[in-house]
Formats: C-alpha cells, sequence, structure tokens
C-alpha cells in the first residue's frame, strides 16, 4: 500500500536577506534613544521628544537642521515636502526653553499636518550650562528638564512660534551667540539613516527626493561602491516674496524664466553656492529620474563653494568653535573635504529652495563686525593650520 510523503512545514522563516541598498553601502542600524550629555559648553537632550516612526540605516535620508522656536513656522512646510525623517537639534536657554516646548507641541497637535510632525520630526534642544533653563542652587527641585515635556496644548492659543520675535528671545536679551555648528552636529549625529541631507531650516526640497535618490543608488549602484568619497549636490534657490515655493524641476524652471527664481544668494555671494554649468543646468528638462548632471572639486571658482549636499556620516563634523554671528560657519568643514579629495556630485532634477523672500544683504555684516573678525582670526590662526596637520596640504584648496 503507498504511503505519501509527510510534508513537513517549517516553523522558522528564513533569514532575511540585506537590502539592496544595505549591501552597496554596507550601513548599518543606528538607534533612537533619548539621552543626556555635556558636549563643551553646552547641556544637550538627545532624541527629547521623539518621532514614532522608526527607520532601518537603507530606508530613507534624515534631513538633519537646527534653529530656535522663531523658526518652527518651517516645519510644516518642510515635513510635509519631505515625508521623511527629521533631526531637529533646538537652542533653549533660559525661559525660551517652555516656549520650546510649547511650540514642539503645538506643531505635534494643533495643526492640519500635525500627524507628519508626530511621525517624522524629533526634536534634540541644547543650552549652555551658564544659561540653564528654570534653574536655581537655592532651592529644591520640584521637577526635571529630562521630563518636562508633556504632549498637551490648548490649541486655541497663538503658537509660540507665531506670537514672539527675536528681540524677545531670550537668548537676545542676554546677548548669547548662536552655536550653529554645535546645533548642526547634534542633528546630524543623531541621524538614524545612512544618507544624510544637513540644510537650513528655511531650505524646502523638491518633492520626491528620498524615493528618486534611493532608486539612483540601486540603478548607479557603482557610484557608492567605489572608495573615491562624493557628496551629492542640490542646487539652491530663492523665490520672491509673495511665490510659492516650487515642486518640482518644470515649475522652477518657469519661476526662473519669469524673474521670479534666482539661483540662491546671487546678489550676496554668487560664488558661494553657484554650480558648474548652472544655465544648462536650469535649461534642460526634468526627466522622471534622478541622475548625475555633473561632478567637480571645491577648487578653483568653486573654492569658496557652500554647497548643500546628500552625504552620509562619514563627512567631517562642524567645526564647533565658529558661530552663525561670526559668519564662515560652513568653510572650515567644506575646506577639510576638499583636503580629503571629495567629489561634488551635482544632481540633475532635485534642488532646495529658500523659503519666498531674496534677501539683499548679509546682516551679520553690519550687525556683527567684532565678531565676523574674530572668527576670520580664528580660522587664520588655528583651525586651517590644524586642518592642514591632520589631513595634509592642497594649495588648489581654499579656507
Amino acid at each position: 500500500m503507498f504511503t505519501p510523503a509527510k510534508i513537513i512545514l517549517k516553523t522558522t522563516p528564513d533569514k532575511e536577506e540585506p537590502n539592496l541598498i544595505q549591501k552597496i553601502t554596507n550601513c548599518t542600524d543606528r538607534p533612537l534613544e533619548p539621552s543626556i550629555e555635556q558636549r563643551g559648553e553646552y547641556w544637550v537632550l538627545f532624541n527629547y521628544v521623539l518621532a514614532s516612526k522608526r527607520y532601518k540605516c537603507y530606508e530613507s535620508i534624515t534631513y538633519t537642521t537646527q534653529g530656535d522656536y522663531t523658526f518652527l513656522d518651517n516645519i510644516i512646510p518642510l515635513v510635509e515636502r519631505w515625508k521623511g525623517p527629521i533631526s531637529l537639534a533646538l537652542h533653549a536657554p533660559g525661559y525660551d526653553f517652555l516656549n520650546t516646548l510649547s511650540s514642539i507641541a503645538y506643531l505635534r497637535n494643533c495643526l492640519k499636518s500635525s500627524h507628519l510632525v508626530k511621525k517624522f520630526v524629533t526634536f534634540h534642544i541644547f543650552f549652555p550650562t551658564n544659561h540653564i533653563p528654570l534653574y536655581s542652587s537655592f532651592k529644591d527641585h520640584e521637577f526635571f528638564l529630562k521630563n518636562m515635556y508633556e504632549d498637551d496644548i490648548d490649541c486655541y492659543k497663538i503658537a509660540p512660534y507665531a506670537k514672539d520675535d527675536y528681540k524677545s528671545l531670550y537668548k537676545t536679551k542676554e546677548k548669547l551667540i548662536y552655536p550653529i555648528n554645535v546645533a548642526r552636529n547634534i542633528a546630524r549625529t543623531n541621524a538614524q539613516t545612512h544618507f544624510v541631507l544637513a540644510s537650513d531650516i528655511e531650505l524646502y526640497p523638491s518633492l520626491n527626493l528620498i524615493p528618486k535618490f534611493l532608486r539612483m543608488v540601486q540603478r548607479q549602484k557603482q557610484l557608492f561602491e567605489d572608495r573615491q568619497p562624493k557628496v551629492f549636490v542640490l542646487p539652491v534657490f530663492e523665490v520672491l516674496l509673495n511665490e510659492s515655493v516650487p515642486n518640482n524641476k518644470t515649475v522652477l524652471q518657469t519661476m526662473v524664466k519669469e524673474r521670479k527664481a534666482f539661483y540662491f544668494h546671487k546678489r550676496i555671494c554668487a560664488p558661494c553656492h553657484s554650480i558648474p554649468n548652472e544655465t544648462k543646468w536650469i535649461n534642460t528638462n526634468e526627466t522622471k529620474n534622478l541622475n548625475v548632471f555633473t561632478k567637480t572639486k571645491r577648487e578653483g571658482f568653486y573654492r569658496k563653494w557652500e554647497a548643500f549636499y546628500i552625504g552620509t556620516h562619514e563627512e567631517p563634523l562642524f567645526d564647533e568653535r565658529l558661530s552663525w554671528e561670526g559668519q564662515s560657519n560652513k568653510m572650515s568643514q567644506a575646506y577639510a573635504m576638499c583636503l580629503m579629495n571629495y567629489d561634488y556630485v551635482v544632481l540633475d532634477n532635485a534642488f532646495l529652495a529658500h523659503k519666498p523672500g531674496i534677501k539683499k544683504h548679509r546682516i551679520q555684516k553690519y550687525r556683527y563686525s567684532s565678531f565676523i573678525a574674530k572668527t576670520r582670526t580664528i580660522i587664520k590662526d588655528y583651525i586651517k593650520p590644524q586642518l592642514q596637520h591632520v589631513y595634509g596640504d592642497n594649495e588648489r584648496c581654499i579656507l
């Protein structure tokens, strides 16, 4: 009599195959957990208010940025366009801390796109050690900063970031500097993903940038598998005050032709943000996929380039001795990358656009002249020779 063979069902699943992007980048997952650390002259509450969504290293790109609570009006347009992880460091000394917490709660609970803020945005808070919020050494504490945040607010009140201006900040009244590079590094080092876009909070990305870039990684894996260090540059534009930020390159092209959009800081520092063959870039029609437009070095005409780019955790951090008031705060990091022989790969169908309104001059130049002079001395006497000592010299690199 024939006896059929027994069918044995597997009770344990096969080991998950590595994702293609993970294979290409050899990335490892990074945890997203709250912690408190002292960073030089600052206390940092890392991952103080967490996004609900977690990412594996290969699943997205993290937009890392910084500011104080008066800049939080940018979060809704930013998260609506990005729709991916955002790591945000907020400077909150003294009484700015409470306004910062209220602003975060308002963003997470009171607006049409609050669900996107909860899902994607992680907030870090930091402040100087000698300007700790709500601190007094003469009384017992009934509260602790580490657990003060409550995700609850009266949504009928005006958001703190909407009613207060720069002059009302604790930072302004106490004449504190803004340590922009400390903030940049806090946000970047806490990004979960392998790829990061270290940007300014007022720079909004073109739509669908994350999926387009990740598809490019898979299609053009040779770009990511060689040992040549490189970053992927996004051209930056600014638009007139009453115009909308363009969603894609096709709309941007029309706005440039109608003189409603321009390359960023054209009137302030054209070499700082120009890209190679910029006229050809804007005249080349948009295509479905994201590709390489051109590549160059930060040399020659581009020796003072302050490019914004998609990179990784491998790039040098920003020098924390430099402040917003002193200008040139990104230059030393770019100089280090030049010494390291980085390629700057310009992408063809993606860009950043500044919040509407065109700057005609740098306010720091007139308001903070003493800081600027001090910064130049620090760069010349300390930062530049130290970077040359670490990375070697290259006469084609300028700082």
